[in-house]
């Protein structure tokens, strides 16, 4: 069962939920105060005050896109990780680095290609690639593999 639903935190109460993922979109609520869980559904910006919150405050598996404003490989991938985030909503949540607005994040993480992913969980790396997949479309099975 642990593959086929997420673990979603309530904003409210900070009570942890196991949302089956046919109910994801189904505006699901918390099992203790009833407020509705709310979850990405959409690349999010992130910054360096608030990265490690974003990486800690999320039980499932996240993928940090870092990325500069002059990538053009970057351009060519971004409908993509789009449609990854809504696709898998509530299974992962997306976060974008503009590395010329948080060049602290960029030396951190050793970004040197734009873009670089970096899929997370739990706060611990547990993938990278450096540069834009050949085909746009690999980056999907990658990210898939993370999701298990």
């Amino acid at each position: 069962m642990a593959n086929n639903s997420a673990l979603l935190r309530c904003r409210s109460c900070n009570a942890l939920n196991r949302v089956p993922a046919k109910r994801l979109s189904q505006n699901p609520l918390c099992g203790n105060c009833k407020a509705l869980l709310d979850f990405p559904f959409q690349a999010m910006n992130a910054a360096a005050a608030s990265f490690d919150q974003e990486l800690s405050s999320w039980f499932e598996t996240v993928l940090v896109v870092f990325w500069d404003k002059q990538s053009m490989l970057y351009k060519s991938v971004e409908p993509v990780v789009a449609d990854i985030a809504f696709s898998r909503a509530g299974k992962l949540k997306v976060l974008k680095v503009d590395v010329d607005a948080e060049p602290a994040l960029a030396q951190l993480f050793s970004f040197q290609a734009s873009p670089t992913f970096i899929a997370f969980r739990n706060s611990k790396q547990l993938g990278r690639m450096d540069g834009a997949p050949r085909e746009s479309a690999e980056l999907v099975p990658w990210v898939e593999k993370f999701l298990t």
